[in-house]
């Protein structure tokens, strides 16, 4: 796992524990995903512009296919055999709470989810 910040970022206002589920949310599905692959990576990502705070999770595993993606911040959808399908439901809910958003972003390999939240600075 690398983590990637931006040095610009030095705080975000935001309910600590709540970021925390998505994040480790997040990572726990790419920990799951990259199991089976021959050099596992995931990257953990913060980005700072103008208007928003961006945490960006990526990993090399084989990805999402589009008739699963479409639907998986829907709650009870999963692809894994022991999963409850809540996860990412919580995630985007959490996300909201926070008038920010949870995305799944292109990836040239494996999958990218941007959690995006608007600044709290300005």
């Amino acid at each position: 796992i690398t983590f990637v910040p931006d040095p610009a970022l030095t705080m975000l206002l935001v309910d600590p524990m709540q970021l925390q589920i998505i994040v480790i949310n997040l990572i726990t599905n790419a920990l799951d995903v990259v199991r089976h692959t021959a050099s596992p990576a995931i990257t953990i990502a913060t980005h700072l512009d103008e208007a928003a705070v961006r945490v960006v999770v990526t990993d090399n595993g084989s990805g999402i296919v589009p008739t699963v993606a479409e639907h998986m911040f829907e709650p009870l959808v999963t692809t894994k055999p022991d999963g409850l399908g809540v996860g990412l439901s919580i995630c985007r809910r959490l996300a909201r709470a926070h008038n920010g958003a949870i995305t799944l972003a292109p990836s040239s390999e494996g999958s990218r989810f941007v959690l995006t939240l608007p600044r709290g600075d300005r």
